[in-house]
Formats: structure tokens, C-alpha cells, sequence
């Protein structure tokens, strides 16, 4: 039987090797597809199949994606935190996606994710490092706690509970906001024309300091998934941690001040 095929939907600008083919024995026909130079959106080509000769058998369709075989991910960041309002902090990383020639790859969908890694317990003491130059922050003597989380699913395991307060400390304290082509807020960002999209993270003042978190970006592409991370802890602008006269936010851990297998 000869089988027609023919592209419905091809944004790549691809061709077919050739236009039939004509069934083996086991009913099987087959030709190679030739992706053009334009990445496509997931799923962005159709390609019919039709028997020849044979009306009452129904086409078949299928979806395939056209995009750079090899990606490269890096995460980055400025020295800017801006106060959104009274409570909240906001910083923005960017994401990057290129090719393994460098070139910049748009219309990625990258996953985010933040974990929560290590939190303190304790007060913030204004430490002057340099003179005349201080700042607000944690000491060797605050506590250092591990996320109390280990498999991260967000549930109170046996065994994970180790201050004994009913409660998974530290919890995930940061909010990733991405903008998706609604406007909803996503845990997804899509790289735009020049392969790179920005990420904020949103978190309460009073965190500030006591939380050390790690940020992951990745992407599947043909199958490989490519990812990078980077770690840290949360900050605040310099104005509201630079002054001795001034008390910061989150002076006093969220944590409480006792040692890590004491609850606050």
C-alpha cells in the first residue's frame, strides 16, 4: 500500500526526504522528516500519513518539536533587593539558555524551583567588620540547623522532626514568581528573543539572614535534561542592615534562639 505524507503544520520551514512510501510486509511504511532552522513550540509541527487508495482508513497525525539539540543553562543575579512594601522583599536572578555554539535559544520553558537547605536560630548583632563599616548579621554562635525536610515533599516524616515541635522548619519561605504568557504566576518562565528570562523571589523581611536556599533551573530538550543551581542565602538592602541605630527586620530569628533540637 502506498502511503502519502505530507506536513499540515511546519513553522521550522523542515521538508520530507520524500513525499510516499510503500508498506513492507509487516505493514510498515516510513520516511525521514528534515527539521528546518526555526526552533518551534512544543509540539509546533504535524505530520499527516494517508493510505492510498483506502477512504475509510483515517489519517494519521503526528506532533513533533524542533529545537537546538544541546542547551546550556546559567543563573545570575545583581546587588539590588528591593522592598516591594513594609513586609516583603523582592530579587530577581535571570536565567540564561544557549546552544553549545552560544547562541541564544528562545521559547524554553524552564522549571524553578527554591529549596530550603539550612536555617539558623538566634539574633542578628551588628558586627563591625571595618571601620567605619558595619553591618547587621549572624555570628558563628547562632545556631545552624538543617532543613528538617529531607525528601522535600513537604510532609512530616517519621524521623524528620528533630526540635520536636510538630512543624517542618524552615519550611519553604521563598515564593518564585515567573510571568507566563497569561500573566499567571508559574513555577515555568519562558526564555524570550534573546534566551533569557527573569526570576523573582519574594520572601517576608523578617527571613532575612536566617534562611540559606538553593535555586534550580531546568529544561528538557530532546530527551536530556539540562539544569544548574545556585546557593544562598536570603538578604536585604544595605539601608536597613548598615546602621547601628537602627534594628532591622527578623532581628530575632523567625526560628526562635535555642539550639537546633529545641523548638524556638
Amino acid at each position: 500500500v502506498t502511503v502519502n505524507f505530507n506536513r499540515t503544520v511546519d513553522p521550522s520551514g523542515g521538508n520530507l526526504n520524500q513525499a510516499s512510501a510503500v508498506t513492507t510486509s509487516s505493514g510498515q511504511a516510513s520516511i525521514q522528516y528534515i527539521p528546518g532552522a526555526t526552533t518551534t513550540a512544543n509540539n509546533g509541527v504535524q505530520i499527516q500519513a494517508v493510505a492510498q487508495g483506502f477512504p475509510a482508513v483515517p489519517a494519521g497525525v503526528v506532533s513533533l518539536t524542533v529545537n537546538q539539540s544541546a542547551l546550556f543553562i546559567a543563573l545570575g543575579t545583581g546587588n539590588t533587593v528591593l522592598s516591594i512594601d513594609a513586609q516583603t522583599y523582592q530579587k530577581d536572578w535571570v536565567v540564561y539558555v544557549t546552544d553549545s555554539n552560544g547562541v541564544a535559544v528562545s521559547n524554553v520553558a524552564v522549571t524553578i524551583k527554591v529549596l530550603p537547605l539550612q536555617y539558623r536560630k538566634g539574633a542578628l548583632t551588628f558586627v563591625l567588620e571595618v571601620p567605619p563599616f558595619g553591618a547587621w548579621n549572624t555570628t558563628p554562635a547562632n545556631p545552624l540547623c538543617a532543613n528538617e525536610d529531607a525528601n522535600y515533599n513537604g510532609v512530616l516524616d517519621l524521623g524528620e522532626d528533630s526540635n520536636g515541635d510538630g512543624v517542618l522548619e524552615p519550611g519553604n519561605v521563598i515564593s518564585v514568581t515567573t510571568s507566563s504568557t497569561s500573566g499567571a504566576s508559574s513555577g515555568i518562565v519562558t526564555t524570550g528573543g534573546t534566551g533569557r528570562a527573569t526570576i523573582s523571589l519574594v520572601y517576608a523581611k523578617s527571613y532575612t539572614r536566617w534562611v540559606q536556599v538553593k535555586l534550580v533551573a531546568s529544561a528538557v530538550v530532546t530527551g536530556t535534561e539540562s539544569a544548574t543551581q545556585a546557593v544562598f542565602w536570603t538578604s536585604g538592602p544595605a539601608a536597613d542592615y548598615n546602621s547601628p541605630a537602627i534594628i532591622p527586620p527578623g532581628q530575632t530569628s523567625p526560628f526562635g534562639e535555642n539550639s537546633c533540637q529545641l523548638p524556638n
